[in-house]
């Protein structure tokens, strides 16, 4: 997890939200923490539109594209 996180809180782009901390107890559970999303989590939002995502293919290719 930890060389994953370091890789991801380097990028810089609107549609990817950027970490601001990584942490973990001793017992191993882990905690990452992200900018503010505001209108809901990306869970919720993936979660919401997932159908659209998975029959428009061009419409993910914009979406990762920027």
């Amino acid at each position: 997890m930890c060389r994953s996180s370091i890789t991801h809180s380097r990028l810089r782009h609107p549609n990817v939200i950027m970490i601001l901390a990584v942490t973990s107890t001793p017992e191993g559970s882990h905690c990452i923490v992200t900018e503010y999303m505001s209108g809901g989590s990306l869970h919720r939002l993936i979660d919401s539109c997932f159908f659209m995502l998975e029959t428009q293919p061009g419409l993910r290719y914009k979406i990762v594209s920027g």
